[in-house]
């Protein structure tokens, strides 16, 4: 049996932005997390501090709530 948590496992971190491109432009040339892949003006996947950061618009998620700010 593994131990929990594993030395393999990463964290997958979900952020809902109101506006994908500027918080894209944020994490990426503010804080310097490394864009893996977009998708189509929805959702944005970061390597970020070791961690997967995944930012969505509300228009994937049905109920949610923009995070103020970015």
């Amino acid at each position: 049996m593994k131990e929990f948590p594993s030395e393999e496992m990463q964290m997958t971190n979900i952020l809902v932005v109101k506006d994908l491109h500027t918080s894209v432009q944020f994490y990426r040339d503010i804080l310097g997390a490394k864009l893996f892949r977009e998708y189509r003006e929805t959702s944005a996947v970061f390597d970020f501090l070791g961690n997967w950061l995944l930012l969505v618009t509300g228009s994937n998620l049905p109920d949610a709530t923009p995070s103020p700010g970015v």
